[in-house]
């Protein structure tokens, strides 16, 4: 305010005391305002003079979802506060608060309103007294502002967080005083401060993602974002990044530094770990990873967070999402596609910093240049390095938390074949249920079930085509198993395998024929997977690491022995009980399973490749016990596991499939509380980025033929090189339709007598309505998680006890009836009603139950109720006991092996989720 007089304000976070802070003497003491009895949060504070002045927060509620915005005006320099926005409560939606203020010298006034859901600001046109909300209302729907600057009464920008997400980072422009709103992405993103300079105006700075600059003599902010030079780089992580599990972050310490920390706090300043502290560091690359643990009394893994290292006076600090549930919009971050494995190379060189143990892992784009260059390795021969160093950074992440039984324990015998077997019968139940695809129920990562409905064929197309990558390489881990010269046991059991793989000689059972010839069958002819056309197909950001970790591991098979081995048994261990529902769907839905069929067969675990793979890791284990005793047992055998769950954590494409499904069918969940309710995933930003990658893919040609043709007064052939700017304008010209998308202009352009016929594809005119769809004002629909059953009420236990209550009468009257085992051979339902949880499992097997969908089980729909044979024989309440134990997963009421029943969540009787459950959201998500 002055140079003398100063004020600051806070809290952000509602839970926590506000107050404002005030100095007389130019910061050397401050007094302190308390504040409460005002406003739960304050951000930001303006003082015209000593005496007069304004404070912006929010006020109701000790969380965010009840808070709304209270804009505080003081005369007395503090003593006395009034709500400006006291009589207009009841206009403001709850969740919104004040975040930015400022003033214009005419007396106008603007304050930024966050709101995860909305944008809209505060304007006053009388010097501070009343307040107008103003919805921020352009395309992009910006919402979760920050930052606002005006240059006069009509001209000014919004930017922040740009949606719940905080993906967006949008950036919005007015200049008709906040009534109507464009994009202005081209200013910057994540845009947290406006300021400007001079009376008049001289200069202005946007500072977010980036800094630009506003100069009086430009008509608009410079287009080139400022930089220091000259500095030495202390993070060589380029920028903001998007991960879902783990953060990595790349330095090199300066030599001679005696100090290094890094610390991390969350968006809203709160520290929430250190993950370095040392003193005279190594100099040179280091490597810290920090995997977002769940800390009690600490906010939510998920968000924004900053990072900051501090090596002596040298600081940098970035910002990085955390977004485990949103695998289909992650950011890649990464360098260019020619200097993309260059930039890879050096990273793999780190070493890693304090207790770390995991080393840097490629970006989206380094993996997919990485998938051409091992599937051209001979036109590539100076890849190999690199690939040997990525192979051994991937094993260095193997994610040994994913579940209890992928934790190491040390080889005995009789403790492998423990564990195997407790994997496999963890596995087993699932071999009699629906595929997850063909169930209305899922049980999504938090625990939640929600009832979604049956995916769709499109959905079942698109795992194919995800899944393309890992399943056209099949086999490559192998291929180079067995050498000139000759042999033994182990290696030519693996390539037993290896050959099985490849067809034997025909090529009509080579898999990844069988897999190209399903994709086919389903209109899908791809692109040779050594082509670049390959890498432009529209897969998920995790469909390529799976194919490159086994192709690289592959390509050193004597050097990687002990992991190959983990490595075949993982696939050949896991495949029959997890692959068998996935033929019973693509037959039923008229797929040809073949692909699946065989794997199911081959990959048994009596005689199959299970059986192989098992005997190998023995039988090399034995040697090693004769070679140099235990010690080398236990050595090569964490070589083993270290292959084994690597393998079978890789990645995140079980994640991204997930999303795909709920995006594909346009189903959301709300993976939030019905008080700060999260609906995910966002259908908007997903198609919006399909519909850029389709302007980005059709650009080149396009650009060169459209003339001198307008699209709101800027030439068509220059927009193709700015694809948000394209959307947007074809949005305002009213080009296509948002509330009746097929009746668009831009489609009677594509017919038959237009001058676009042809020029898309069937399937990308459903990515253009799809976009334009999402764009509706219609609210997004959002599917609440069932709820959990009653404490005390174990519904399994319920309907064993009740079938051994009519175990004497049904014996008579059911002598005729059979219901299959384990093996799918019938058993008469008389030889097993004196074991409840045997006759639940069978009417299971039977296809009587699907469990956790009562309608679709015909044991209650056409045998119980609806006039059925049975219907009366029960009790109203038997009836209830039997949808609720099918609503409950349908699950015996003992312990299946070494595991826990489950329970109505899908989780064990310890609350934690199985691995049956968990593993649609492990590495791949499938073995294939």
């Amino acid at each position: 305010m002055s140079d003398t007089i100063l004020y600051a304000s806070g809290t952000n976070y509602p839970d926590r005391p506000p107050a404002l802070i005030k100095s007389v003497d130019g910061g050397a003491t401050w007094t302190h305002i308390e504040m409460h009895d005002h406003a739960t949060l304050l951000v930001d504070v303006y003082f015209r003079d000593e005496l007069h002045g304004w404070v912006v927060g929010g006020s109701g509620g000790s969380t965010r979802p009840k808070v709304k915005p209270v804009v505080l005006y003081t005369q007395d320099g503090g003593s006395t506060w009034v709500n400006q926005l006291a009589s207009q409560s009841a206009e403001f939606p709850f969740g919104e608060w004040g975040w930015k203020i400022q003033f214009l010298q005419d007396g106008t006034g603007f304050i930024s309103l966050e709101n995860f859901e909305e944008g809209a600001i505060l304007k006053s046109v009388d010097d501070g007294k009343t307040w107008t909300r103003l919805s921020v209302n352009d395309a992009q729907r910006n919402a979760n502002l920050e930052g606002i600057g005006f240059i006069d009464a009509n001209h000014g920008w919004v930017g922040g967080w740009g949606d719940r997400q905080f993906q967006g980072g949008y950036s919005s422009e007015t200049s008709n005083g906040g009534g109507t709103w464009r994009n202005a992405n081209h200013v910057g993103k994540f845009i947290n401060r406006f300021r400007f300079i001079g009376s008049p105006l001289r200069v202005g700075y946007a500072s977010g993602d980036t800094v630009y600059k506003y100069d009086e003599f430009a008509t608009a902010i410079q287009s080139q974002p400022f930089s220091p030079t000259g500095a030495r780089r202390l993070v060589l992580n380029k920028h903001a990044e998007a991960v879902t599990k783990e953060l990595g972050i790349l330095l090199d310490v300066p030599e001679g530094t005696q100090q290094l920390s890094v610390n991390v706090w969350d968006r809203f300043g709160s520290h929430v770990a250190t993950l370095v502290e040392e003193t005279a560091p190594a100099t040179g690359p280091r490597y810290v990873s920090w995997g977002f643990p769940v800390r009690l009394g600490l906010p939510d893994t998920e968000g924004h967070f900053i990072y900051r290292v501090n090596a002596d006076d040298l600081i940098e600090s970035r910002i990085v999402l955390h977004s485990p549930n949103c695998g289909q919009t992650r950011v890649s971050v990464c360098a260019s596609t020619d200097d993309a494995l260059s930039s890879l190379e050096f990273r793999l060189m780190t070493l890693p910093a304090g207790n770390q143990t995991k080393l840097p892992l490629p970006t989206v784009e380094e993996e997919k240049e990485a998938f051409y260059r091992v599937a051209n390795i001979e036109d590539y021969p100076e890849f190999r390095p690199t690939a040997l160093k990525l192979a051994r950074a991937y094993l260095a992440n193997a994610d040994y938390d994913a579940d209890d039984l992928y934790r190491p324990f040390d080889y005995t015998p009789e403790a492998f074949d423990d564990r195997m077997r407790a994997i496999y019968e963890a596995l087993l139940p699932g071999m009699d249920q629906p595929y997850s695809y063909d169930r209305d129920v899922i049980t999504w990562r938090n625990g939640k079930r929600y009832r979604i409905g049956r995916a769709s064929d499109a959905v079942v197309r698109d795992q194919l085509l995800q899944l393309a990558p890992f399943n056209l390489m099949d086999g490559v881990w192998l291929q180079g198993i067995l050498q000139a010269g000759p042999s033994d046991e182990i290696r030519s059991r693996l390539f037993s395998i290896w050959a099985d793989e490849v067809g034997d000689g025909h090529t009509r059972q080579n898999h990844s024929n069988v897999y190209q010839d399903l994709l086919r069958s389903q209109g899908m002819y791809l692109p040779p997977i050594t082509s670049r056309a390959f890498l432009d197909l529209d897969l998920a950001p995790g469909a390529w690491r799976t194919p490159v970790f086994q192709a690289v591991i592959g390509m050193f098979p004597q050097m990687f022995f002990p992991e190959l081995i983990g490595m075949t048994l993982f696939l050949e261990w896991e495949a029959t009980p997890t692959l068998q529902p996935k033929v019973r769907m693509l037959r039923n839905r008229g797929m040809n399973p073949l692909f699946y069929s065989l794997h199911v067969a081959i990959d048994n675990i009596s005689e199959g490749h299970g059986a192989i793979a098992k005997e190998a890791v023995k039988l090399f284990l034995a040697d090693k016990l004769e070679e140099g005793g235990d010690q080398a047992v236990q050595e090569n055998w964490r070589r083993i596991w270290n292959g084994y769950v690597t393998w079978a954590t890789a990645g995140f494409n079980g994640e991204g499939l997930a999303e795909r499904r709920l995006l594909i069918d346009k189903k959301s969940i709300n993976i939030g509380n019905p008080e700060a309710p999260d609906c995910f995933p966002k259908w908007s930003t997903y198609y919006r980025d399909r519909m850029i990658r389709l302007i980005q893919r059709k650009a080149p040609v396009a650009a060169q033929v459209h003339g001198r043709r307008m699209l709101g007064g800027v030439l068509l052939n220059d927009l193709f090189a700015k694809p948000e700017e394209l959307l947007d304008r074809l949005i305002a010209t009213k080009t296509v339709d948002i509330d009746n998308p097929r009746r668009s202009r831009l489609f009677d352009l594509m017919s038959f007598e237009g001058p676009m016929y042809r020029v898309f594809t069937e399937e990308e005119k459903d990515i253009i309505l799809d976009w334009l769809e999402s764009l509706s004002a219609k609210p997004q629909p959002c599917i609440e998680p069932i709820p959990d059953n009653p404490a005390g009420q174990p519904w399994s236990e319920k309907m064993a006890q009740l079938i051994a209550n009519y175990a004497r009468v049904a014996k008579r009257a059911h002598d005729k009836l059979s219901l299959p085992d384990v093996q799918g051979r019938p058993v008469a339902l008389v030889d097993i009603l004196d074991d409840p949880a045997e006759v639940m499992r069978g009417i299971v097997r039977g296809g009587w139950v699907v469990p956790g969908e009562p309608e679709r089980s015909m044991f209650l729909t056409r045998i119980m109720e609806n006039g059925g044979p049975m219907e009366g024989v029960f009790a109203a309440e038997d009836v209830e006991t039997v949808r609720q134990w099918i609503l409950a997963g349908a699950t015996p009421p003992e312990p299946t092996g070494t595991q826990l029943a489950l329970d109505s969540k899908g989780m064990t009787d310890d609350g934690t989720l199985t691995l049956l459950d968990k593993r649609s959201f492990i590495g791949q998500g499938s073995v294939h």
